[in-house]
């Protein structure tokens, strides 16, 4: 089991680029594209919609057809579920090891990698897996042709800078992060091209619960959750401060005129 990161994510800039990438969403779902960006934010999150990193950037089919991250299946591979032989014929296996190797030359001269793993690790993403992005609540400001979303979604090992870094370049968003590493590895916050790092127990010896002989083992449990809850909250609190001063006029704020943090669309 990885250790997860739990993260926030807003993106702020002109209303225009921001439908942009909310339409590009609807796009790779299949779905119509909206004009209006109040529209478009609540047709891609609709709550029936599975809303990922790959979303926004899918993952060329090269990489989820052949599973060049790991070896060659040999001869008599079974299928995972019905356990049944996934080559019926020599003819079919060597079909596979041509096209398994050809897939393995196409990644490498196309995006410099070779299977999914290293697609998602060092190109797309910046972690394992694609994983949900979910809608946490969104502002926009008509007077200032500004709009604000923020998101939510937790990841293997690492935020998804990789990711994040895309959508900025991609779409012209500011983009901002806060993250905690449950295992208190490190803890971030910012805009993504500059971050502040506060790792692990350097940053949280301060009020990091300490265990005596006389705490039970539910009482300790219950002030560590309480220390990370409130951890998160305060990492959540800088996040919001990073996107009010940043360049782009608009503010969120913690109460019905912008953007709360319980998971309500305003």
């Amino acid at each position: 089991m990885p250790n997860w990161c739990n993260n926030n994510y807003a993106v702020k800039a002109a209303t225009k680029n921001v439908l942009n990438f909310v339409n590009e969403g609807l796009k790779n779902l299949g779905m119509e594209t909206k004009d209006n960006i109040s529209d478009a934010i609540r047709s891609l999150w609709d709550g029936k919609n599975e809303v990922t990193m790959a979303t926004f950037r899918p993952i060329p089919g090269t990489f989820t057809k052949y599973d060049t991250t790991n070896e060659k299946m040999r001869r008599g591979a079974l299928d995972w579920d019905t356990k049944e032989p996934l080559f019926k014929s020599d003819d079919e296996y060597e079909t596979y090891c041509r096209e398994y190797d050809e897939a393995v030359k196409y990644q490498e001269e196309t995006y410099g990698v070779v299977g999914w793993y290293d697609y998602n690790c060092l190109v797309a993403f910046g972690c394992k897996w694609d994983c949900d992005v979910a809608l946490e609540s969104f502002c926009i400001d008509d007077s200032k042709g500004i709009t604000t979303i923020l998101m939510s979604g937790d990841t293997p090992w690492y935020f998804p800078d990789l990711w994040l870094l895309y959508i900025k370049k991609r779409f012209n968003l500011n983009v901002y992060v806060s993250s905690h590493e449950e295992f208190n590895g490190f803890n971030a916050f910012g805009e993504i091209d500059n971050l502040n790092f506060l790792w692990g127990k350097e940053y949280m010896i301060e009020n990091e619960p300490v265990r005596s002989d006389n705490t039970s083992d539910e009482e300790f449990c219950e002030a560590y959750r309480s220390f990370l809850d409130n951890l998160i909250a305060e990492l959540h609190s800088k996040l919001i401060d990073c996107v009010n001063k940043s360049s782009v006029d608009s503010d969120i704020t913690e109460s019905a005129t912008g953007i709360s943090n319980n998971n309500k669309i305003i």
